[in-house]
């Protein structure tokens, strides 16, 4: 309600009375959320959200008062932040590196990645240390290695640190199956992925979706 629509309704009364007195009042609230809505917009790109509740953005339609490391990772990727101590260790990222050489190491950076994803997936899936997931029988050879190739290194900072699920929720990697009732999730390079039987009977479906930040 503008003033003037107020002012000529307020004239029509010869006296103070609760009509004009709700005029007033109404035209006051509108004033005072105008200039507050007008005061965010001018500094931060403010949005009204059911007035009285305004969210700050930088003019993307997020709050960079919430931007942390965490909050920037895209929805639908997975928390792997029980991995953080074990590869803060170098001797880990190294047996990790060398296990990706030997496994994926020519197929390229996408496969690369995919490999670090699969194994973390493993782990969380069977409770087991990065170690013991890059070790023993599941592979051709039963020590990882070594490597401090940068790119490999990459690719399993980026899968642990971003999130990322390209392989789909797999936990196994090769051509030989994944075990009667396991199944194909991804083929990146030349490289398969899937989720091995073994971990589907131990409720692997219900950590993975736990683990999700959340669904796009």
């Amino acid at each position: 309600m503008s003033e003037k629509e107020v002012d000529d309704k307020v004239k029509n009364v010869d006296a103070p009375s609760p009509a004009a007195d709700s005029f007033r009042n109404e035209a006051a609230g509108d004033s005072q959320r105008n200039n507050r809505i007008s005061e965010m917009e001018g500094s931060k790109g403010g949005v009204p959200n059911d007035f009285g509740n305004i969210q700050l953005t930088d003019g993307s339609g997020t709050d960079p008062s919430k931007e942390t490391a965490d909050t920037k990772r895209q929805c639908g990727r997975i928390d792997r932040s029980q991995f953080d101590e074990q590869l803060k260790d170098p001797k880990v990222i190294a047996a990790f590196a060398g296990r990706m050489a030997t496994e994926v190491g020519g197929q390229g950076a996408a496969a690369q990645l995919a490999f670090a994803e699969e194994v973390m997936n493993r782990a969380a899936s069977r409770g087991q240390t990065l170690m013991q997931a890059l070790s023993g029988s599941y592979y051709p050879t039963p020590k990882p290695g070594s490597s401090n190739n940068p790119a490999f290194n990459a690719a399993i900072t980026k899968a642990w640190k971003d999130g990322t699920d390209t392989t789909h929720g797999a936990t196994g990697n090769g051509d030989a199956g994944f075990g009667k009732g396991g199944y194909e999730t991804a083929t990146i390079g030349r490289e398969k992925f899937g989720m091995e039987a073994v971990d589907l009977s131990k409720g692997w479906l219900k950590k993975y979706e736990k683990l999700k930040f959340g669904k796009c």
